[in-house]
């Protein structure tokens, strides 16, 4: 599976984000799948508010991406986030730390699409 490099220009809002247990479950539940902030909250027992703060966080940092929306069981539209994160590395400078973050690749993006869509 190829992926892509990039230095974070803030690592110091993704290590505060690591360093939140909120943080790391919704992050860890969204790189196996695109999740609603309602699927979080329920799946992973974190009060929706919480949820909807750490979202906010975790995209501000780079660790998350808008999906687009989805219809639910009630025909509703909701917002959907995703993690393509392969790996994350921290370097520890004398400075400041370096955050450097490896994606899954836009090839292996449109893969999970097709997949995703093969299911339905």
């Amino acid at each position: 599976m190829s992926s892509t490099t990039q230095m974070i220009p803030d690592p110091v809002s993704v290590l505060d984000c690591l360093g939140d247990e909120y943080s790391v479950r919704i992050l860890s539940a969204l790189t196996e799948r695109e999740m609603s902030a309602k699927g979080i909250s329920e799946e992973l027992d974190i009060p929706i508010a919480t949820v909807y703060r750490r979202i906010e966080d975790l995209d501000e940092a780079g660790l998350i991406e808008y999906e687009g929306k989805a219809l639910t069981q009630d025909d509703k539209r909701v917002k959907v986030y995703r993690s393509y994160i392969d790996e994350l590395r921290v370097f520890f400078e004398p400075d400041e730390p370096q955050v450097e973050l490896k994606k899954y690749s836009e090839a292996q993006k449109s893969i999970d699409e097709a997949w995703k869509r093969i299911k339905k």
